[in-house]
């Protein structure tokens, strides 16, 4: 039996400043060792993959929910932003200007109002972000 390791680690920016890059390209590679044996084998170039990179200002909260769209408004609006108020700035002058927030990969609008406004779910982020109305 043979163990495998990939490891991910790709430098972005040394700065507290948010970021946000659409097409990240990660370079895979791979490494083996036999079962019992001490030695590992060299390097091997695997694969490559694009992904979405979010860089936060801050390190997020570790007991709230993560959301790919809180994300994706935060990081893309506020795009090398450096300060606290240079972020919530362009966050707000950009994302918020036409009240047209949609769920990450879909063309729903989020709204706080409208068919299920008294069932409550709309308190939480999760509830406003499940809604389809």
């Amino acid at each position: 039996m043979k163990r495998v390791v990939a490891i991910a680690a790709v430098p972005f920016r040394e700065s507290q400043e948010v970021g946000y890059v659409e097409e990240h390209e990660v370079e895979w590679q791979i490494r083996c060792q036999n079962h019992g044996a001490k030695e590992w084998s060299p390097w091997q170039e695997s694969d490559k993959s694009q992904h979405e990179l979010y860089l936060t200002w801050k390190k997020p909260l570790l007991n709230e929910n993560i959301y790919e769209t809180v994300l994706h408004v935060g990081c893309s609006e506020a795009n090398e932003a450096s300060a606290e108020n240079q972020i919530i700035d362009k966050v707000w002058s950009r994302a918020f200007k036409e009240l047209t927030i949609r769920r990450k990969g879909s063309e729903v609008t989020l709204q706080y109002y409208g068919n299920y406004m008294d069932t409550g779910e709309i308190s939480t982020t999760a509830g406003l972000l499940s809604n389809d109305n």
